[in-house]
């Protein structure tokens, strides 16, 4: 946990150094979002758009540490809290990339957004599988639904169910630069797939459960 916690505060201070050693170098409006067929179709001004991804990172990972401590079913949490500090420096890792991405088109070198993002988001999601496949019954991080936070056996099938739907749709996500204009599909319908998926799935688990 303490390297996963080093880890993570490095990749945050990277990612404001990154921003202060590249403003000078940088338009004054800068390509911020891209279509699926990798056009710009987006600008924003340069100084929001270098401290935005940095702030998020900060903010987010500030939540995601905050959050399970005030959990009442906090040492539920602790049991899987070493997997869940490794997601959250892969998260900070993926935060960085996306950032030094975005640096680098609008230093002048082009490519496909799309290609370069599909091998990050497919390792995001296979940590996301990774760590609902340990998770146990909380109030803040995995499938939280009626059904799994009211049976702890159901909770169990379900995140067991999730880590093997991600891991596939890792997998999947790989596919995205053969589909060429498509290839957002793979990358986001296997994972819209799933959670609708172990949504049904925990519903009736809880259901043969109850007969």
């Amino acid at each position: 946990m303490k390297t996963a916690n080093l880890a993570t505060a490095i990749l945050i201070a990277a990612s404001f150094i990154l921003s202060l050693a590249a403003a000078p170098y940088l338009p004054e409006r800068m390509a911020s979002h891209w279509g699926a067929d990798g056009e710009v179709n987006g600008y924003m001004p340069k100084t929001p758009l270098l401290y935005l991804i940095p702030a998020m990172t900060l903010v987010i990972v500030g939540l995601m540490r905050f959050l399970p401590s005030i959990d009442p079913l906090k040492a539920n949490v602790q049991s899987f809290m070493p997997e869940y500090e490794r997601f959250i420096a892969v998260l900070a890792s993926f935060m960085l990339y996306i950032h030094a991405l975005t640096i680098i088109w609008n230093l002048g070198v082009t490519f496909d957004m799309l290609t370069m993002l599909t091998p990050a988001l497919s390792v995001l999601y296979f940590r996301t599988g990774v760590l609902l496949g340990q998770t146990k019954p909380n109030w803040w991080i995995g499938v939280r639904v009626p059904w799994t936070l009211s049976s702890p056996a159901v909770w169990e099938k379900t995140h067991k169910l999730g880590g093997k739907l991600f891991k596939a749709s890792a997998v999947l996500a790989l596919t995205a630069p053969a589909f060429g204009a498509w290839g957002i599909i793979p990358i986001i319908a296997p994972i819209l797939l799933s959670s609708g998926y172990l949504m049904l799935y925990s519903y009736q688990e809880y259901q043969k459960e109850k007969k």
